[in-house]
Parts: structure tokens; C-alpha cells; sequence
């Protein structure tokens, strides 16, 4: 079927707290799910995502790229077969690998706007796929984006 779309306004409402995703809600939100994962990065607490295994097989390993770029920053996860546990803290400059997939490359993009330091991502090339874009749109937001090679 269809996918329902919305645009979103965000406002600012304080620092993001860890959660437990819903594992009913996982299979609605299987794309977004790298996003969200960057944004628990970023969250006090821990958050807690179970009942994605579909990640290990779309354009990538999801799960264990994500789980990889994250470590890289320096945050506190722990990686299961069908999700992960992520502890939110301070994020470190890295050179992180988006795999070739265009979701996980977009979200350490997005994270890399509140490193402590330069995230270099590579395996961007396929973002195109997807948002055609993004990186204009991230710059427009105030993004730091710099495309090299």
C-alpha cells in the first residue's frame, strides 16, 4: 500500500530522554529507524529498540552499521539480533562509514551536527536515491556539510 507522508514542524522542548520503542510500531517505522537511533545518541538515558531484525537485511546491515558508526562517536550501545540498546552522551569527532546506504549515511550526517569535533562520513554516495537534496536542505537548516573527494 500507500506510505502515509507529513511535514513536520519541530520546536525545541528541552533535552531528548531515552525510550522504548513499541516493538508494534517497529514495522511502520523500519526506514526511520537509523534516524532514530542517531537521535537516542543524542538523548539522556538509554533507549531500547527490539523486534527490528528486517534492518539486518535492507541496503545494508542497518543494525550493525549504525551500531559501528555510533561506537566510532563513542557511544554506549549494545547490539542484539533484532535491535540495540543506546545510551545517550556526549559524541566524539569520528570518520564513520554510511555503508553505501543512503539512510544510515543521512543519519550520521545529522548526528554529526552535534559532534564535539568533524564527523567525516563516508558511503554517501547513494543518499541521492532517497533525497535527492539533503545536503542543501541541511545547510539551509544551519548544517555544516562539506563535500570532499
Amino acid at each position: 500500500g500507500e506510505e502515509i507522508v507529513a511535514d513536520l514542524r519541530i520546536r525545541h522542548a528541552g533535552r531528548l530522554r531515552g525510550i522504548e520503542i513499541p516493538a508494534g510500531r517497529v514495522p511502520s517505522m523500519i526506514d526511520e529507524l537509523p534516524v532514530l537511533l542517531a537521535l537516542a545518541a543524542t538523548a539522556d538515558g538509554t533507549t531500547r529498540l527490539r523486534g527490528a531484525a528486517e534492518l539486518r537485511v535492507k541496503e545494508s546491515d542497518r543494525l550493525d552499521v549504525m551500531a559501528r558508526g555510533l561506537a566510532a562517536m563513542g557511544v554506549e550501545l549494545e547490539e542484539f539480533e533484532d535491535g540495540m540498546d543506546v545510551r545517550g552522551g556526549p559524541l566524539a569527532a569520528a570518520a564513520v562509514d554510511g555503508a553505501g546506504d543512503h539512510r544510515c549515511a543521512m543519519s550520521f550526517c545529522v548526528l554529526g551536527q552535534v559532534a564535539d569535533g568533524a564527523v567525516s562520513v563516508s558511503g554517501c554516495e547513494n543518499i541521492d536515491t532517497s533525497y535527492p537534496g539533503f545536503g542543501d536542505d541541511l545547510r539551509r537548516a544551519g548544517g555544516r556539510v562539506e563535500q570532499v573527494g
